[in-house]
């Protein structure tokens, strides 16, 4: 593992206490709070469904493991931690159709460092300038959004 890489045992530890945490949680709460469907299917058994990057996952309870509901495989542990962070912090605030930045998340002003560097620094170090930046946009069909921009002045695409 590099340096400057994060250990993946401290993702997994920590995936490991959200299911444990979850574990105790009244499934139904937690069906209204994140928005998917509870099938009970035993006593104290069941699992959620929902859907996940335009595909239908499920969630085993109470031991809370993602699988891909076509294949049946088990999802990636990033994915997985996501799902549990998720299903952890989720109110039933109903979505806003809004963007948000990490500095809005709770704790998410850690990340913004971290993902500009591996996004938009590395967007910037690709492009030498606006204008290969809205040829290589038009190319693959971007539009103009007036949200913010790679270039300070300039709109967004």
């Amino acid at each position: 593992m590099r340096a400057n890489q994060p250990d993946p045992r401290r993702l997994d530890q920590r995936t490991i206490e959200l299911r444990s945490n979850l574990a105790s949680r009244d499934p139904g709460r937690l069906a209204l709070d994140t928005g998917a469907v509870f099938h009970p299917n035993l006593p104290g058994k069941g699992y959620f469904s929902l859907r996940l990057w335009q595909q239908e996952i499920h969630i085993s309870y109470p031991d809370f493991m993602a699988y891909d509901d076509l294949s049946g495989d088990g999802l990636p542990p990033f994915t997985q931690a996501m799902l549990m962070y998720y299903f952890s912090t989720a109110d039933g605030t109903p979505p806003t159709g809004e963007w948000i930045s990490f500095s809005q998340l709770p704790d998410g002003r850690f990340y913004i460092q971290a993902f500009q560097g591996y996004t938009g620094g590395e967007l910037a170090k690709a492009i030498h300038s606006r204008s290969e930046f809205e040829r290589a946009s038009h190319k693959l069909g971007g539009v103009v959004h007036q949200t913010g921009s790679l270039f300070s002045g300039a709109p967004a695409f």
